[in-house]
Parts: C-alpha cells; sequence; structure tokens
C-alpha cells in the first residue's frame, strides 16, 4: 500500500497500515466490516499519546476530534486517508488536563466513539 496516500495530520503520526485478512469471503461479505468493532485506542488510560487503530474495507476519509463529557470538542487532530486493512495513527493529548474524554472518529457512514482517560 502506499502510504503517500495518507493525508497529513498537524498532530498524527501515521504508523503502520497492513492488509486486509478475511476468510474466503465473498464480495458482499468483504464489504459489511462494521466499523465499530474495528476502532480501538491504546492505552487506556494514557497520558501524552494514544494510538488509535481502524481496520476498513475500503479507502475512506476519517476525521478525528477529541470531545470532553458535555460533547464539547476539546482537540481537533484532522482528517486521514485510511488504506484498506489495518490503520494505525499515534494522536497526541499535550495541552488536554487529566479527565474523561471521547474519541471521536467521523467517517462517511457514521460517527463512533470511544471512551479515554487521560492522567497526570
Amino acid at each position: 500500500y502506499d502510504v503517500a496516500l495518507l493525508t497529513s495530520l498537524p498532530e498524527c503520526e501515521y504508523v503502520a497500515s497492513t492488509p486486509l485478512q478475511t476468510k474466503r469471503e465473498t464480495p458482499q461479505q468483504a464489504g459489511n466490516l462494521d466499523l465499530a468493532e474495528m476502532f480501538s485506542l491504546y492505552p487506556n488510560p494514557t497520558k501524552n499519546f494514544v494510538i488509535v487503530t481502524l481496520q476498513t474495507d475500503q479507502k475512506m476519509d476519517v476525521h478525528f476530534s477529541l470531545v470532553d463529557m458535555y460533547g464539547v470538542e476539546v482537540k481537533d487532530f484532522g482528517t486521514l486517508t485510511t488504506l484498506v486493512g489495518e490503520n494505525k495513527a499515534k494522536l497526541t493529548t499535550d495541552g488536554l488536563r487529566a479527565g474523561t474524554y471521547f474519541m471521536q472518529l467521523t467517517t462517511p457512514q457514521k460517527i463512533l466513539y470511544r471512551k479515554m482517560v487521560l492522567v497526570d
């Protein structure tokens, strides 16, 4: 895969992309990955950064932002163009206070959230 396809994010370091592994699926089955199950954060709780892992079955633009408990955006990480397979991005959390937040991923199909805890 061509890493040059990725859009540069101001506070994001592209980590990796690996090809999607499927078990002899039909084209209809292969296009039915549930993004909610393919989105994770680690380490969590975290201090200075978080690695977001997202597995996709197609190239798409994904917007990353962090919202507080009230749904107010506290940090905008920008948009990343994913590749087919597993995509990882390292996002810095510098300048944020310790507390509970939600990582918001906005895709063309839906908006996904994962709880994230920042510690001192």
